[in-house]
């Protein structure tokens, strides 16, 4: 009776398994588009190349500042990070302290296929970086596809801005085409490297795969004219082009229109960004007849330093709509001037103007987020016409911020239909070339380097960036402290502001 019983036990006990795996399995095929989240946590994912993608540790991506080229037109801090894309074929992160990453789509190594390994590596560049072997004896291997190979590079992000680091390449290829990532940190040779480092350079490296990424698609750019017909044509446009620097990356992943026309206005994107004194076209929710239009804006004017805090607090006593209040710490006021046109429009819809990073997305700098709301003041608004002239809206930003984007109108459709923003490149040439303060220099001296302990992407750990990012947490946590003292200051004001 015992054993019958035991045997009843071992039955049941064996569909209950059987049964388990079911849904096991049932629920790995469910969520497997969860499952790279899973797998790395504490990493963000990179989509930028075409073709592939790879992961970095999210406290270095959350702390890069988007630039949108590297010349010697630009001076960058070493201790800082930036990170450059072009949204076709190239991208690259990079603090001169800590952490070089570059991936480029098109590349010519082909290690693998060589019978000359070393002369490959040596007489080829990624994003113009070049390699010698990065151990004592050349090292490199294929495995699933992919070679490896130990290298070292000196780095000239411009002249002014370089050094040696060592690393690891790779390389993968499909279909006629080889795709390579560089990963690497300051360093003489790869294997005086600590182990540490070398697992946090692996943790990166190991990701490298192809995907069905598509990169940023392009965007066509269209015309409008301001006098005849409100049909949009097609315009051409060409790659910024600056004078080349031996010395540099000279990389720019910004279009000019060709023959731009004052007359006309234009439909732009972050790879295309229009200037100041530039008519741009933007997507406006017209909130009677819960769809969109399409106003245009023009951008002309940004005042800085005194000049912005007396545009401000005239404001301020013309409209008694609330007092004057300083920037946050660290931040000072900018207003900028512009003008709307409503000709293609029923209605005068409101018009999102908000600060943003060169990439579109909210503006980093010096390892911060900012995503601050902006104020309009509509005191000196004539009408001319079409246009109504003489409008404004102030915003804070990060002391020696010299260059940012202003977005304008509506990216996100809440209807469906097709919407797009108008983006503006704001450069402040006072600010290019200026020292940072010691603070400033010393900003991130602390912070931690790239090591294994960092982020365990393959076994699942998650990166411990306490000391990496507690300044900017407490500068953030101060901002957001003074930001609710001053509300009840500025309530009558929220109505119209950008958030």
């Amino acid at each position: 009776m015992k054993s019958r019983i035991l045997i009843l036990i071992i039955m049941i006990a064996a569909i209950v398994m059987v049964i388990g795996s079911v849904f096991v399995n049932a629920n790995q095929e469910t969520s497997s588009e969860n499952l790279t989240k899973k797998e790395h946590p504490g990493y963000t994912e990179i989509t930028s190349v075409p073709g592939v993608s790879f992961y970095i540790n999210s406290a270095f991506v959350d702390k890069a500042t988007a630039i949108t080229q590297i010349s010697d037109n630009i001076s960058f801090q070493k201790n800082q990070y930036y990170s450059y894309k072009n949204g076709t074929d190239k991208y690259l992160l990079f603090n001169m302290e800590k952490l070089i990453v570059a991936a480029q789509k098109g590349t010519d190594f082909w290690i693998a296929e060589s019978k000359d390994k070393e002369y490959s590596l040596l007489n080829t560049s990624l994003m113009n970086i070049w390699f010698t072997q990065g151990t004592k004896k050349f090292s490199s291997e294929t495995e699933n596809g992919v070679t490896l190979t130990k290298v070292c590079a000196g780095v000239s992000i411009n002249s002014t801005t370089y050094g040696d680091f060592v690393g690891e390449l790779a390389n993968i290829q499909k279909d006629g085409e080889e795709w390579s990532i560089f990963v690497g940190v300051p360093g003489e040779r790869y294997d005086k490297l600590p182990s540490a480092s070398q697992g946090g350079i692996e943790n990166i490296i190991n990701t490298f795969a192809f995907s069905d990424s598509a990169g940023d698609i392009a965007k066509d750019i269209y015309a409008v004219s301001l006098t005849g017909d409100n049909s949009k044509q097609a315009v051409d446009t060409t790659e910024e082009i600056f004078e080349y620097d031996e010395n540099s990356l000279n990389l720019s992943n910004q279009n000019s229109i060709v023959g731009k026309d004052e007359e006309k206005a234009y439909t732009s994107s972050p790879y295309n960004m229009l200037s100041l004194g530039d008519n741009g076209i933007l997507s406006a929710f017209n909130d009677y007849n819960t769809s969109y239009e399409e106003p245009i804006i023009c951008p002309k004017k940004v005042f800085r330093g005194e000049e912005a805090e007396k545009l401000i607090m005239e404001y301020c006593t013309a409209t008694e709509a609330y007092d004057y209040f300083k920037a946050p710490d660290g931040q000072s006021w900018e207003v900028l001037e512009y003008d709307l046109n409503y000709r293609n429009c029923e209605n005068e819809d409101y018009v999102n103007i908000k600060l943003k990073g060169l990439d579109g997305e909210a503006l980093r700098y010096r390892g911060i987020r900012h995503e601050a709301r902006t104020y309009e003041m509509d005191h000196k608004m004539t009408e001319d016409g079409d246009w109504i002239r003489n409008l404004y809206v102030y915003y804070p930003v990060p002391n020696g911020c010299y260059e940012y984007c202003i977005e304008c109108g509506e990216r996100d459709s809440l209807t469906g239909e097709e919407v797009s923003a108008a983006y503006y490149h704001i450069f402040n040439e006072d600010e290019v070339h200026s020292e940072p303060s010691v603070a400033e220099a010393t900003e991130n001296e602390d912070s931690a380097p790239i090591t294994d302990n960092t982020a365990k992407a393959t076994e699942g750990t998650s990166y411990d960036a306490t000391e990496d990012s507690s300044q900017g947490e407490a500068e953030s946590s101060a901002e957001a402290s003074n930001e609710e003292k001053k509300e009840e200051t500025i309530e009558a004001a929220s109505e119209g502001s950008s958030e």
